[in-house]
């Protein structure tokens, strides 16, 4: 691997004006955008990216991450080659062979054979080239049966397998890929992994843009995150990962805190959930605090803080917690009002501390959504004051030990001492159970 970067972007800003078309524009157009400007209607500037810098060496295997909106796919093409920055400047050493979207170069009329053709030569190969590579290309993308087919009548996962064969077999210095792994089966996404593993092995520099983390984590180097178009970190991939789960409210280790001000809900109006913060402790433990360490763990004790907003004092006859698959499907809802507990928030900040003494989950990522609403419901809207699903992606670890046993618990009311005896929440998987205690900061 050489020392020498074959990537340098310096201070890559590129900004959009929304509402306004690039275009050629005639003598009425221009009268036009005049009256609109008088008539008070202003142009509105976006920064894509503002001031991105980094090297990439011979040899490295780049992962580009970030939310949607983060400026990942204007950077591509700004190192593709397809648009310029509006500020800074990009030093490339080598040919770069791109794959940013499914079947860009592509026409439709014409068969697989004469797509790879053209498709190569939009890239930068010789027709020579592309004539000793056909057979392979054809074999990676499994498309003998149907090389000789129009590739309208192609499926997406065909369109896509052909389209990153052909970009895979470029011998080009550099390889940009966009989201190659969306689309395609778990057999298809192995082959793409190995052959991205073997252009970097071969001494070539990969960048490669996915939201499938495993994946990232797997193949890449080095990572880079954007947000809001700016670069937010540039170090290890293991870094770089865990830094966005954390901005995307993902957490891995219990003292996590996770702002709720910004997400979408239902309702939120008399009051709201303001934030979150994760603990864990061992079960056989009367010790409960939220800046508890160590990770989330399948048979834990997992400790919730959160903090609620409420404009007025205010009676809340549901305050729900529910897990559920990354996919939506819920595992567990544990309710307050199961009891007929009225929640009483006092107008102003008010916390909860939550306790799920067994946390029955196999390790993984869970949906972790919250709910206030009057009368109880699991139901967006119908009485909705506040309802976020999700809330965050909880991380569960595997178990640090044996402990598999569950037992029953108590809702705890802060209004009173008594211990109140409810029946466990239920979901489609699991069963388990909370308590909760409402703290009032002094005033």
């Amino acid at each position: 691997m050489s020392s020498d970067p074959v990537i340098i972007s310096h201070g890559v800003s590129k900004n959009y004006w929304l509402g306004e078309r690039e275009q050629y524009r005639a003598l009425r157009d221009v009268m036009a955008g005049a009256f609109r400007r008088s008539a008070g209607q202003q142009r509105q500037e976006l920064w894509a990216l503002k001031d991105v810098s980094f090297e990439v060496n011979e040899g490295e295997v780049l992962g580009i991450i970030g939310r949607n909106g983060a400026g990942k796919s204007t950077l591509l093409k700004i190192l593709s080659r397809i648009t310029t920055p509006s500020e800074g400047e990009v030093r490339m050493r080598g040919r770069v062979g791109s794959l940013l979207e499914v079947g860009s170069g592509f026409h439709p009329e014409l068969t697989g054979t004469e797509n790879v053709y053209m498709n190569g030569a939009i890239l930068g190969m010789s027709k020579a080239e592309i004539k000793s590579k056909l057979e392979d290309i054809v074999a990676f993308a499994e498309m003998e049966k149907f090389v000789s087919t129009p590739v309208k009548h192609y499926s997406v996962g065909m369109f896509m397998r052909l389209a990153f064969a052909v970009a895979a077999h470029l011998d080009s210095e550099i390889l940009v890929i966009d989201e190659v792994l969306a689309v395609g089966d778990a057999r298809f996404q192995a082959r793409c992994l190995a052959k991205m593993g073997e252009v970097a092995r071969s001494g070539r520099s990969v960048l490669f843009v996915s939201h499938n983390l495993e994946a990232t984590q797997a193949l890449c180097d080095r990572g880079i995150l954007l947000e809001g178009g700016q670069l937010l970190l540039d170090g290890p991939t293991d870094e770089v990962i865990d830094r966005y789960r954390r901005l995307s409210g993902v957490t891995t280790k219990s003292g996590d805190a996770v702002a709720l001000d910004d997400l979408e809900r239902e309702g939120g109006r008399s009051a709201r959930f303001v934030a979150i913060e994760i603990g864990a402790g061992s079960p056989e433990s009367d010790e409960r605090s939220a800046a508890s360490t160590g990770s989330v763990r399948t048979g834990c004790e997992l400790l919730l803080d959160i903090t609620v907003e409420a404009k007025k004092p205010i009676e809340v006859a549901s305050f729900g917690l529910t897990f559920g698959t990354e996919g939506g499907l819920m595992l567990l809802n544990l309710d307050w009002g199961d009891s007929g507990n009225i929640l009483k928030l006092e107008a102003g900040v008010n916390r909860l501390s939550v306790v799920v003494p067994h946390l029955r989950l196999a390790p993984g990522r869970y949906r972790l959504g919250l709910r206030l609403s009057n009368p109880v419901t699991t139901r967006i809207g119908s009485g909705a004051i506040d309802m976020l699903d999700p809330a965050l992606v909880l991380q569960v670890d595997p178990p640090a030990d044996s402990l598999t046993n569950v037992q029953s618990a108590s809702i705890h009311s802060a209004h009173d001492c008594d211990q109140v005896v409810v029946h466990q929440g239920v979901g489609s998987v699991v069963e388990g159970s909370m308590t909760v205690q409402l703290n009032q900061p002094p005033v």
